[in-house]
C-alpha cells in the first residue's frame, strides 16, 4: 500500500522530460519496495544476528545434547519409578545406575552452560529406601 501510495504521488512528469506513466513507476517503486524491505534486510539479518550473538545454540551438536538430556532424564525419572515398586536389596544397584545417570546429566549441563538441569532432583525416589 505504501508503494502504490508514493506511485500515486508522483507527477506524471519528471523534469521536464518525457512523461512516465503511472504503471511503470507503480512497478519501479513495488520492485525498489520489496528489494529493499525484503531482500536486503533478509540476506543482512541472518550474519547481523551471528555478529551480534544473538542466534544462541544452532546446529545438530546442539539439538544432540538436548536429546542427550532429555533421554538421560527420561532415564533418571524410570528409574525412580521402578526402584519405588523393587525391592530392597536392589537399592545398591540402583544407587550405582543412578549415580553413573546424575554424573552424565551433570557434564551435559555443563558443557552446555546451563545450570537448569538438576542431578539431585533424582536423588531419591519418594518412598525409597537408602
Amino acid at each position: 500500500m505504501v508503494a502504490l501510495a508514493a506511485a500515486i504521488a508522483l507527477p506524471e512528469v519528471f523534469g521536464g522530460r518525457e512523461p512516465v506513466s503511472a504503471a511503470q513507476s507503480n512497478r519501479f517503486l513495488t520492485f525498489s519496495v520489496i528489494l529493499v524491505t525484503l531482500v536486503l534486510q533478509g540476506l543482512t539479518l541472518p550474519p547481523l544476528i551471528r555478529t551480534l550473538g544473538l542466534g544462541g545454540s544452532v546446529g545438530h551438536q546442539a539439538e544432540e545434547k538436548e536429546a542427550r538430556r532429555a533421554m538421560i532424564e527420561a532415564a533418571l525419572d524410570h528409574l525412580l519409578r521402578t526402584r519405588a515398586k523393587d525391592r530392597p536389596e536392589f537399592a545398591d544397584v540402583y544407587d550405582d545406575i543412578e549415580q553413573h545417570y546424575s554424573e552424565r546429566l551433570a557434564t551435559l549441563a555443563g558443557e552446555s552452560g546451563e545450570g537448569d538441569s538438576n542431578p539431585a532432583h533424582y536423588a531419591r525416589a519418594p518412598g525409597a529406601e537408602a
